[in-house]
C-alpha cells in the first residue's frame, strides 16, 4: 500500500457536550461546525493511532491517507458493488463539505512489529483527542504519530502489504476514484488522489451478522411471500434455525418457520 501522512482536522472536545449528537450531525453539517470553531487543524502531516475501547476489548488501527491508485490496481479489494445513486450522494457531500469526515476501514494481515510500534507511540505521547460515546459505552482515543522515524517505519510496514480489504466505506472509496478520474480539482484545488483510510489488522475486526427485519404489506400472508420468492430462489423449509452455509444462500424466518433460500443461477448472473 502506498500510504501518506496528512494534516488532520480534529474536534475541540471541550465544546462537545453530546458526542452522539455532534458526530451524527457532522456528515451533513461539517462546514457549519468548522466555521463555528469546533475544529483545529494540525500543522504537521502525521499518521494517527485510533483506539476504540468497547467494554472489555480495545481495537487499534492506523489512520492515514492512501493513494487512490491502489484501488485501481486491485490492491484494495472490495466485497460488494457500489450503487451509482449512492455515489452521486457521496460526491455531493464531499464537494459540499470539501472534507472526508469518516475514513474507509481497511483490513490487513497482522504484523507483530506494527503492533509493538503502535504500543510505543501510545506509551510515549499524550493523546490529542478523547471522546466518550455514553450511549454505546465506547471510548475513542487518537494519538498523532509525530516522530519521523515512527512515521517512516509505519510507512514501510504498510508499504509491504500487497492486499487490503474494504471492511466499511465502499462508496467513499469509489467516489474518490470517480473524482480523481474526472480530473476535477474543486473550488480550492482539492486533491482527490488520496483517500482517508483506517488500517486495522484482521485480529482487531469482528464480523457481525447482517440481518434485516421486514414488515409485510397489509393483508399479505407468509405463504404469498414464499410463493413470490420462489420465482427467484430455490426454497426449502428447515427443521431448526441456522445461518447460511455457502455463497448465494440466505435464510428467512416467518410464521415460526425457517427457510433456506438459494438464488437461482440466472439471477446471480
Amino acid at each position: 500500500m502506498k500510504i501518506l501522512p496528512f494534516k488532520a482536522v480534529l474536534p475541540r472536545v471541550n465544546l462537545i457536550t453530546s458526542a452522539e449528537t455532534f458526530f451524527a450531525d457532522i456528515k451533513y453539517k461539517y462546514k457549519e461546525y468548522h466555521y463555528s470553531g469546533f475544529f483545529d487543524k494540525l500543522d504537521t502531516p502525521s499518521f494517527y493511532i485510533l483506539e476504540i475501547l468497547r467494554q472489555d476489548r480495545a481495537y487499534t488501527g492506523v489512520v492515514c491517507a492512501t493513494d487512490i491508485g491502489e484501488l485501481r490496481a486491485g490492491n484494495i479489494r472490495k466485497h460488494e458493488e457500489t450503487l451509482p445513486s449512492k455515489e452521486q450522494e457521496v460526491i455531493h457531500l464531499l464537494l459540499e463539505r470539501r472534507a472526508m469526515v469518516k475514513p474507509v476501514l481497511l483490513a490487513y494481515p497482522d504484523h507483530n512489529e506494527m503492533g509493538g510500534l503502535i504500543q510505543r507511540v501510545k506509551e510515549s505521547s499524550k493523546p490529542s483527542t478523547v471522546v466518550i460515546f455514553a450511549d454505546e459505552d465506547e471510548k475513542h482515543t487518537v494519538w498523532p504519530v509525530l516522530n519521523a522515524d515512527a512515521i517512516h517505519r509505519m510507512k514501510d510496514i504498510l508499504g509491504q502489504v500487497d492486499r487490503s480489504y474494504i471492511a466499511d466505506g465502499h462508496h467513499r472509496c469509489s467516489t474518490v476514484a470517480v473524482l480523481n478520474n474526472s480530473k476535477y480539482t474543486g473550488v480550492a484545488g482539492e486533491d482527490f488522489s488520496r483517500v482517508l483510510t483506517a488500517y486495522f489488522p484482521y485480529s482487531e475486526l469482528e464480523i457481525s451478522d447482517y440481518n434485516r427485519a421486514c414488515e409485510l404489506p397489509d393483508g399479505m400472508k407468509m405463504s404469498e411471500l414464499i410463493a413470490h420468492l420462489s420465482q427467484f430462489c430455490k426454497i426449502r423449509a428447515l427443521s431448526a434455525p441456522r445461518k447460511p452455509l455457502r455463497k448465494y444462500e440466505w435464510t428467512l424466518y416467518g410464521d415460526k418457520v425457517w427457510f433456506r433460500m438459494r438464488w437461482k443461477k440466472k439471477y446471480i448472473q
